[in-house]
């Protein structure tokens, strides 16, 4: 039984390590990604902001 026990203590502890893993990956994706549209809204800024408000 406590052998069993070990085993899900390893596999729980290895599943939330992943899902961190998982979550700090997708947060540093979604970081770099802002960060590069941040640059390009910077660049171009009054070029890209402009028209959609001559459409409305």
């Amino acid at each position: 039984a406590q052998s069993e026990y070990s085993w899900k203590k390893i596999l729980s502890g290895g599943a939330a390590f992943l899902l961190g893993l998982i979550v700090f990956l997708v947060g540093v994706v979604i970081h770099l990604k802002a960060r590069k549209a941040s640059v390009e809204t910077q660049s171009g800024h009054e070029v890209s902001r402009a028209p959609p408000l001559h459409f409305q």
